[in-house]
C-alpha cells in the first residue's frame, strides 16, 4: 500500500559510503541551507540524515509518509548509488515526488528510470 501526507517535505541526507565514520558529525550545507529557506517560507519538513542519525533507514522514510522527498546529493563518494536506490524504493511504495538537489551534473549519466 502507497502512504503519503499533505504537504510535508522531508529533507533527506543520503549516505555517501558503505560503513559511517562515526566521528563524522559535520553538518550538510547542502540540508541545512535548503531547510533554513523552507523554515523562512513557513513549510512543513523535517530532516532524515542517515550519518547523524544511524536509525534512519528507507522504511523510517516511507512511515514518514512526505509529499515529497528531497534527497541531498554531492558530486563525490557514492552519493549517487545510495540516492538512487533510495529513491527507487520510495517511488515504489509511495506517492511522493522524489526530488534531487545539491551537485546534480551526474544525473545526465544515470540510467535508472
Amino acid at each position: 500500500m502507497k502512504t503519503m501526507k499533505k504537504q510535508t517535505i522531508a529533507i533527506v541526507r543520503v549516505p555517501y559510503l558503505s560503513v559511517y565514520n562515526l566521528l563524522d558529525v559535520r553538518e550538510e550545507p547542502i540540508a541545512s541551507s535548503l531547510a533554513g529557506y523552507l523554515d523562512s517560507v513557513g513549510a512543513a519538513f523535517e530532516v532524515f540524515d542517515f550519518h547523524l542519525d544511524r536509525s534512519v533507514n528507507v522504511d523510517t522514510l516511507i512511515e514518514f509518509g512526505a509529499s515529497a522527498y528531497i534527497l541531498c546529493v554531492r558530486g563525490t563518494g557514492l552519493h549517487w548509488k545510495y540516492a538512487l536506490k533510495i529513491s527507487q524504493h520510495l517511488l515504489s511504495k509511495t506517492e511522493a515526488r522524489v526530488i534531487f538537489y545539491g551537485q546534480t551534473g551526474k544525473l545526465q549519466y544515470s540510467t535508472s528510470p
